[in-house]
């Protein structure tokens, strides 16, 4: 497959979409970016062209030919379809096909071979137990992809992104901020860091925080400090300041290093967040 080439000085963003109305959410998120930042949007869907176990190859290759035909005027039409309900102009966009049974590993492999995108934009729809457990396409993308994953709860309507909320543990910002500050500066939106305290932790002292952070980064951002309630989950904790911050979106870090066992039983923070927020979470690889 041809690899479309990177636009110079705008974003590349690869947006997944299963042609379902579910998906609109992060095609909608995705348009509504590329109004506020030069941004090329990749539109890409994965294929699975099954084979008749009695069809010789000549009738197969025919098969799938015709398929491939199909789908990439479905997924045309569907972008038309959105870019002309939410009435902008579609351009500097690009809509791909790549087959595969595995999306989120089609995804990632696709990503490594370009090696040029800067975001993955893409809807979750929640997850039951069993993918809780063994994982869904957004779920695997968040814990496993090097780049960034934003998830757009299905049925989110798309606003202008003026407010970013990172909750951190403060012991790698200087690592982290920097990623924060070029997405929301960007955007000219403001920054929030959230910090939950242990139990026996004193907060830091406020102005003065932000005063380091502003020189370090060179970037305003306001520090809140927020007591851990420890009869709720990360999760619940969370909610109760998103429900205070309103913010446009989320940002928390995730690990990648752990093992699959980890993985299993422990998912990683941001991925069992991403089933429990209203609001959009840009998950980035830790490292």
């Amino acid at each position: 497959m041809s690899l479309p080439k990177k636009q110079a000085s705008r974003l590349r963003i690869l947006v997944p979409t299963d042609l379902s109305a579910a998906s609109k959410a992060g095609i909608r998120f995705a348009i509504q970016w590329s109004q506020q930042q030069p941004a090329e949007l990749i539109f890409v869907h994965v294929l699975n062209i099954l084979k008749v176990p009695d069809w010789n190859e000549g009738r197969y290759a025919a098969y799938a030919a015709d398929e491939r035909k199909r789908y990439i005027r479905m997924l045309e039409r569907f972008i038309r379809d959105v870019y002309r309900r939410a009435r902008v102009r579609q351009r500097h966009t690009s809509c791909l096909l790549i087959e595969s049974m595995s999306p989120d590993v089609a995804i990632q492999d696709y990503c490594r071979q370009d090696g040029h995108f800067d975001y993955i934009c893409m809807s979750t729809k929640g997850a039951g137990m069993v993918k809780r457990v063994f994982g869904t396409h957004t779920g695997n993308l968040i814990t496993h992809s090097k780049v960034p994953v934003l998830a757009v709860p299905a049925g989110y309507r798309s606003r202008p992104v003026r407010r970013v909320l990172y909750a951190g543990d403060m012991t790698n910002y200087s690592q982290e901020v920097p990623a924060i500050v070029r997405f929301a500066s960007a955007l000219n939106a403001r920054i929030d860091v959230l910090h939950f305290m242990e139990d026996g932790e004193v907060a830091l002292n406020t102005a003065i925080t932000e005063k380091v952070f502003r020189e370090q980064f060179g970037y305003p951002v306001r520090i809140h400090f927020r007591a851990t309630d420890e009869s709720l989950s990360f999760a619940r904790n969370l909610g109760t300041q998103i429900a205070a911050f309103k913010p446009s979106v989320v940002v928390l870090f995730t690990d990648q290093g752990r093992s699959v066992a980890e993985r299993i039983f422990d998912r990683s923070r941001a991925e069992r967040v991403s089933f429990a927020l209203k609001t959009p979470l840009l998950a980035f690889p830790k490292g």
